[in-house]
């Protein structure tokens, strides 16, 4: 298997962030692409359009050149436009020229599922899981949501998590660049990286977790290194409220662990296994409601990994893979109801793996990459509840391990990585339910093991 990705050195002089003009907004609802029709590639488009999330979309230089002043988006091959949804009002929805719904409220009174950012509750019986921003969740009754890896959010009343706000994004925190051990903080809003200056940041950290519930994002655990290699695991916890970091002091913790799974499931936050520099892998299950961390008494828990996907769908959340402590990879499936862990068997699942990426889009949770201690992947495959499918999209990302992953505005965006040589990536790309697309942004230092939410 490759050496430890904690064995590097550490640059003292690091700087968590730059500052942000006061001037711009934080938080964006990036509107959804525009189509026309549907392509392959953009020599299937005219010359004024570039093929972009399965569509032949406008190109434009800037948001001047976009019917209502709406978004120039930069991707791979130009500069697409992005328009506001709208509803038909023949079907009772909202008119052509009306602003679209805030997150949280049905688009009508038949809600067609525009769920609040992270929502893990039903929707109208006529909704048909339209995914809000970092929503990763099926909208089934008791849905979770979930980022990658797991958005837990509820509407106000689901589980006493607070009324959403009307925006969300994707919070990105720390892992490993040329450097060593990172501690910046970064907002992708479907458009664009801006790199903050929150004040405190958490301290230096790489393979920490982090999942976003009742509309924040929650870190937890990782490891740092000092200028001896020295590896010191982690047990501290941050939340992130779209602005600021606030350090959480529980009474009692999980112990310090690194390359744990999260997911967030009905306003709490759950973490399975990790591993402690030196120690064997771990199996234990702990549960976060908010205020105390708590251990279920589980009879029957997953053999012990680290290095697992999880994320949240409808009412349970899927753990998958690992390596069991020893470099072996692990291709199980397991299923967490919120009491008890139950093991898939006897469908078709992906290759064994570790350090892949999962989020959930469209009812769906969605996989890439990963390693198994030979070679990297660059497969997608889809979880839906019940089996696992392998997809054939057009061009993928190269294969990688360790990339970071979260869901906003329909699609789950990955950023950086490392490929099989150890060489450190900083490329997006976007899934849009079918093919993946690569931005033209610029954003953070390419890296490993940094560690992202929608909140």
């Amino acid at each position: 298997m490759k050496p430890h990705r904690l064995g590097v050195s550490v640059d003292a002089a690091i700087v968590a962030g730059l500052l942000l003009s006061s001037g711009c907004s934080l938080l964006l609802d990036a509107p959804s692409p525009s189509s026309t029709s549907p392509c392959a590639s953009t020599s299937d488009c005219p010359s004024s359009q570039i093929c972009f999330s399965s569509a032949c979309q406008d190109v434009c230089a800037s948001a001047l050149d976009c019917k209502g002043g709406t978004a120039c988006m930069p991707v791979a091959g130009g500069s697409v436009c992005l328009v506001p949804p709208v509803s038909d009002p023949v079907d009772g929805e909202a008119p052509d020229d009306a602003p679209p719904p805030k997150a949280g409220q049905p688009d009508s009174a038949s809600d067609v599922g525009v769920d609040a950012p992270g929502e893990s509750g039903a929707d109208a019986p006529s909704d048909v899981s339209v995914d809000a921003p970092g929503e990763s969740g099926a909208d089934a009754p008791g849905d979770g949501g979930g980022d990658a890896p797991g958005d837990g959010a509820n509407e106000a009343g689901d589980s006493g998590c607070p009324a959403p706000p009307p925006t969300s994004g994707v919070v990105l925190f720390g892992g490993i660049d040329v450097t060593g051990i990172v501690g910046d903080t970064w907002l992708w809003n479907s458009a664009a990286w801006t790199r903050l200056s929150p004040d405190p940041p958490p301290p230096l950290r790489a393979e920490a977790v982090m999942a976003g519930v009742c509309n924040e994002a929650l870190l937890f655990s990782g490891a740092n290194v000092d200028a001896d290699g020295n590896v010191t695991d982690l047990s501290d916890q941050w939340k992130w409220n779209g602005a600021i970091w606030t350090q959480q002091t529980p009474s009692s913790s999980p112990p310090p662990r690194e390359n744990s799974s999260m997911a967030a499931l009905g306003g709490t936050v759950v973490v399975f296994g990790g591993q402690g520099s030196g120690k064997p892998a771990e199996q234990d299950t702990w549960v976060w409601n908010g205020t105390i961390w708590t251990e279920p008494n589980v009879t029957q828990p997953p053999p012990a990994r680290s290095g697992a996907v999880m994320a949240t769908l409808g009412a349970s959340v899927v753990l998958f893979g690992g390596d069991d402590g020893t470099g072996t990879a692990l291709g199980d499936t397991w299923v967490w109801d919120g009491a008890t862990w139950t093991e898939v068997i006897g469908t078709s699942s992906p290759p064994a793996r570790y350090w892949a990426t999962a989020a959930t889009l469209n009812g769906r949770v969605v996989l890439f990459g990963g390693y198994d201690g030979t070679d990297e992947f660059d497969d997608t495959w889809t979880w839906d509840g019940t089996s696992w499918t392998q997809q054939r999209p057009v061009g993928s990302p190269q294969a990688r391990d360790s990339a970071a992953s979260a869901t906003l505005d329909g699609h789950v965006v990955v950023f950086g990585g490392e490929d099989v040589n150890g060489v450190l990536l900083g490329d997006t790309w976007i899934w849009d339910g079918t093919n993946w697309t690569e931005l033209s942004v610029t954003g953070p230092t390419n890296r490993l093991v940094s560690t992202m939410a929608s909140f």
